[in-house]
C-alpha cells in the first residue's frame, strides 16, 4: 500500500510538470499539430496536442480554417 502512494504521487507530479511549450499570444491564434493527417486546431494546453509527434504550430485561426481544419473536439 506504502508503494502504490509513492507511486501514485509520483504520477501526479509527472503530470502536472508536462504543460505545453507553446504559447498564443493573441486572441485570434491556434495550435495545429505539423503532421499530415491532423485534421484539427486546438487551444493552448490542449490534451490532444499530447498525442501529437510532430511539431507545434502557432498560426491565426483563419489560416487554419482555410487550410480545412476543423475545431478539436477536447479543447472547442
Amino acid at each position: 500500500m506504502k508503494y502504490l502512494s509513492i507511486f501514485g504521487a509520483f504520477l501526479v507530479v509527472v503530470a502536472c510538470s508536462s504543460e505545453s511549450n507553446y504559447k498564443v499570444e493573441e486572441l485570434d491564434e491556434v495550435l495545429v499539430c505539423q503532421s499530415k493527417t491532423a485534421e484539427s486546431y486546438h487551444r493552448e494546453n490542449c490534451s490532444a496536442l499530447k498525442q501529437c509527434s510532430h511539431e507545434v504550430a502557432v498560426i491565426k485561426i483563419d489560416e487554419a480554417k482555410t487550410a480545412g481544419r476543423k475545431p478539436c473536439g477536447r479543447c472547442y
